[in-house]
């Protein structure tokens, strides 16, 4: 168990040491994930009002199923890995930490992979007929 002098140490360490550990620390940045998802919250709004006025495949074809916009997940995927990656070695009070970011990190992947193999249906039911 590290105290937290010797965190610091380590965090100093690593800047001073290393243009990897640099560049990891500057894409694990706070600022960059909040920038990444307000604009990735403001291109889903986009999408959405895109989606009501025209039609989901307008919204598909234009957001979502377009490469920036696959590009723009992966950042926020290489910023989640890289924030993890700034707290290394993990403790057991970064638990919490690590658990949530890796679930994040899961659903970004189910996303991605569901954009690229996924399929999508639609089922009529009518009331009072057997499914």
């Amino acid at each position: 168990m590290l105290t937290p002098q010797a965190r610091k140490n380590l965090t100093g360490d690593r800047l001073t040491r290393s243009r990897i550990w640099r560049v990891v620390y500057a894409l694990g940045s706070l600022n960059l994930a909040v920038l990444l998802l307000l604009s990735l919250a403001g291109v889903c709004a986009v999408a959405t009002f895109l989606e009501s006025g025209f039609s989901a495949r307008v919204a598909r074809a234009y957001v979502y199923q377009a490469p920036w916009f696959n590009v723009w997940l992966l950042l926020l995927a290489l910023n989640l890995s890289c924030s993890a990656a700034t707290r290394w070695p993990w403790e057991r009070k970064h638990a919490g930490f690590v658990i949530t970011h890796a679930g994040i990190l899961v659903l970004l992947a189910g996303a991605l992979l569901g954009k690229s193999r996924g399929f999508e249906g639609s089922v009529d039911l009518s009331q009072g007929s057997p499914p």
